[in-house]
Order: structure tokens, then C-alpha cells, then sequence
């Protein structure tokens, strides 16, 4: 038992050092610590609403985003299932953290069913956020914070891929408006004064 003891140990002292990134270990570290918290039936709906109150409690007008689930009630049952829905999805990605090809393909479909709901994808970093502190309050001093944070990263950065796009393409198409709109209203500003000038001349012909 002791030398077992000393093996994870020195496991999370070198997790300490490299879990600036995600690499095989962190991957590895957090599937377990995962595992861990998720839990099992009422235990995960309290595990969940525990993060989404933590959401709400960092973006209160995130709320208005899952009025369709009754999000104004996160212990009615439209709420509930809408829980268990979305900790299903993070439970599979987190558990494809150590076959990155497949990641990559889930949170891709991730980030175009988020587009079509039109998610801002600044929400996924208070997702990000508050599941760090949910997941350290459950695991207290065990919790491996580096680890989780490079690895939800990865996570969350691969969903707001479209969603990033999707905004910096609407930021585009609106700062292009704009522009047109000046650029519309400058011109009849010169024609206006073009038309004044001229009629200015020839009043004084005519006096």
C-alpha cells in the first residue's frame, strides 16, 4: 500500500510540473478524476445543477438562453433533463480525451449544433470556469486544477470554433453596413452642398 501510495504521489508531482498542457497524462488524470465526481444517479443531477447554478451565478442573463428548458427552475424536471443531456455530451467527450482524432470529430458537431442555436461562444469560458470550481469543490485537494484547465480548454476551444466565426462573420457584415451607410450618407452630404453651391452662383447671376 505504501508503495503505492508513493506512485501517486509521484504522479501528481509530475503532473504538477507538466500540466501547463494537455498531454497524455493530464488526459489520463482528469478522465479519472471525471469519473470520480460524475457519479451516479442523484448524486450527477446535483453534481449538475451545481455547475449550471455556478453559470448563472457568473452570467445571471445566461439564463434567458434556456427559458426553453425552464432554466428560471433548475429543480424542475424540464431543467433536470436538460442536465442529464448535456453531462451525457461532456461525459463523452471527456472520455475521448485520449483518442484525439475522435475528439476532434465529436466537438466539431458539437460547435455546428451550437452555431445553429446561436450560442455566444463566451459562455463556454464560464462553462469552463464554473466546472473547475464545481469539480475542486467535490474533490477538494486531490483536484488536479492544471490539469483539468488545459484539458477543458481543449474542449471548449474546439466547440467555439464555429461559434468564433460565426460572430467575427456577423462583426464583419455589420461593420460593412455601417461603413456603406457612411460612406451613402457622406455622398449625399457632398451632393447636398454641391447643390447649394451651385444654386448660391446662380442667384448671383441673376441678381
Amino acid at each position: 500500500m505504501a508503495k503505492l501510495l508513493s506512485l501517486v504521489a509521484a504522479l501528481c508531482l509530475v503532473a504538477g510540473i507538466y500540466a501547463s498542457e494537455c498531454g497524455t497524462l493530464q488526459r489520463l488524470l482528469v478522465k479519472q478524476q471525471w469519473a470520480e465526481v460524475y457519479g451516479t444517479g442523484a448524486n450527477r443531477v446535483a453534481f449538475g445543477q451545481e455547475l449550471w447554478q455556478a453559470i448563472f451565478t457568473r452570467a445571471p442573463e445566461s439564463r434567458k438562453l434556456f427559458d426553453r428548458v425552464h432554466g428560471g427552475n433548475i429543480n424542475s424536471p424540464e431543467f433536470i433533463s436538460h442536465v442529464v443531456r448535456v453531462f451525457g455530451g461532456l461525459d463523452r467527450v471527456i472520455s475521448f480525451l485520449d483518442q484525439p482524432a475522435v475528439l476532434a470529430k465529436d466537438l466539431e458537431h458539437l460547435s455546428t449544433q451550437h452555431k445553429a442555436m446561436k450560442i455566444p461562444a463566451a459562455y463556454f469560458d464560464t462553462l469552463r470556469e464554473s466546472l473547475l470550481d464545481v469539480v475542486f469543490h467535490r474533490l477538494g485537494h486531490n483536484f488536479q486544477r492544471p490539469a483539468w484547465d488545459a484539458c477543458l480548454h481543449v474542449i471548449t476551444k474546439g466547440i467555439q470554433v464555429q461559434l468564433s466565426a460565426a460572430a467575427a462573420a456577423a462583426a464583419a457584415a455589420a461593420a460593412a453596413t455601417a461603413a456603406a451607410a457612411s460612406s451613402a450618407s457622406t455622398s449625399t452630404a457632398a451632393a447636398l452642398k454641391c447643390s447649394c453651391f451651385i444654386l448660391h452662383i446662380l442667384i448671383i447671376i441673376s441678381i
